[in-house]
């Protein structure tokens, strides 16, 4: 028997098993979804078809969070008021041990979305500026709709809400609009190949942002992280900040692609010389050698270190950082 809508929501939100939501020394990390459902990115805008075997309209098909389906004009799910509170308290437990930890936010969405209510963005945005102890990592497929979705939380704050509850927020919106980012938000993108690498990575630059993070999962082609800008070092772009982090691993699943073990190989080694840190989270379902040769795994989703390359056991975090400016 299916979950109801409530208990789904609910099993949305929780400690996570995500390796890179915790830290260098095994932190607690969570993860966060304000609402479930989302559109895949068409194919001619992305050029690699990264939305493809979306984990999330996977899950959606048997946990049924949304009624009326996945997709493009389809309504998004709010989750529970229960799962809304969750964050409040695990910015409680962080600021009693004196600790910061980190929550993936949106691994059933994406928080960029312009299909979703802006009073949902606004809520959304309130819950992240009254958690300071939490370092919310937001990751989009969608960073050129930033400026616009905060502009449009920040016009229906003060069209449609002018009261002294949204005061702070608004204060804190116009800041990250002004370029003082807030200290707690790290941005990232969704990258799985070189035109989306070109794309959005200098997007994502021109961004501001305390910690800007490449999710490189699922990997599907090489990709030179150089040649997009990502490294200050050496670039025609001196006014670009240099992206922070990157995250690697290829897809898992039943229709899983494959990842050639090589791409993975050369993007951490570009990261290395550029001084950035590297996240391998796993080599995915259909991991492979030269010539499409598979590479032996002993678990679904390539995730036991044990069967990996030596040259690919790297899991390395950004040192923390102060509040960042455009």
């Amino acid at each position: 028997m299916p979950p109801t809508r409530q208990q789904a929501s609910n099993q949305s939100m929780a400690e996570t098993t995500i390796e890179w939501t915790s830290g260098a020394q095994g932190e607690l990390g969570y993860s966060f979804n304000a609402w479930i459902g989302c559109s895949a990115v068409s194919i001619e805008r992305t050029g690699g078809g990264g939305c493809d075997n979306c984990y999330a309209q996977a899950q959606d098909q048997f946990r049924h969070w949304t009624l009326e389906g996945w997709g493009s004009g389809k309504p998004r799910h709010r989750t529970s008021v229960w799962n809304w509170k969750q964050p409040a308290k695990w910015n409680a437990a962080a600021a009693k041990a004196q600790e910061r930890r980190k929550v993936f936010c949106f691994s059933l969405a994406d928080w960029l979305d312009n299909e979703v209510p802006i009073e949902w963005l606004v809520d959304f945005l309130q819950l992240c500026q009254s958690t300071p102890s939490l370092d919310k990592l937001l990751l989009t497929k969608r960073i050129g709709n930033w400026r616009p979705r905060l502009q449009e939380a920040l016009d229906w704050i003060n069209i449609q809400e002018p009261t002294p509850r949204f005061a702070a927020l608004a204060r804190w919106i116009e800041d990250w609009l002004g370029g003082e980012a807030p200290g707690d938000v790290w941005l990232g993108i969704s990258v799985v190949n070189q035109k989306e690498a070109d794309r959005d990575i200098e997007k994502l630059q021109a961004t501001p942002a305390r910690l800007r993070f490449l999710s490189m999962e699922p990997l599907l082609g090489a990709v030179d992280l150089l040649r997009a800008g990502a490294f200050a070092r050496g670039q025609h772009r001196p006014n670009r900040p240099q992206i922070d982090w990157a995250i690697i691993g290829g897809e898992s699943g039943n229709n899983a692609r494959s990842m050639a073990l090589g791409h993975a190989e050369d993007l951490v080694r570009q990261c290395q010389r550029a001084g950035v840190p590297v996240f391998v989270k796993q080599l995915g379902a259909r991991p492979i050698v030269r010539q499409e040769t598979p590479h032996a795994i002993t678990d679904r989703k390539g995730g036991l270190l044990a069967d990996w390359p030596a040259s690919l056991r790297v899991r390395q975090f950004p040192a923390p950082r102060e509040t960042v400016h455009a």
